[in-house]
């Protein structure tokens, strides 16, 4: 399941990525700091957080026994 779960990981870390950094820019362009941006991020990476802890673990693969 490895290569999935990396794939979605690299997936949101691209586009957050891309886009994170001008949200940034408008938040300080508009407030003049950079506090609300901050509290955005720490919002939500509780959320992610909570996600994480709530996905269960894969069940392993049977294996069929060979003859």
């Amino acid at each position: 399941h490895y290569g999935t779960i990396y794939g979605v990981y690299s997936l949101f870390q691209g586009i957050t990525g891309g886009i994170g950094p001008p949200i940034f820019g408008y938040i300080y362009d508009t407030a003049r700091s950079y506090y609300l941006a901050f509290i955005a991020s720490i919002v939500l990476y509780s959320i992610a957080i909570a996600f994480i802890l709530i996905v269960k673990r894969p069940k392993p693969r049977q294996i069929a026994p060979s003859n």
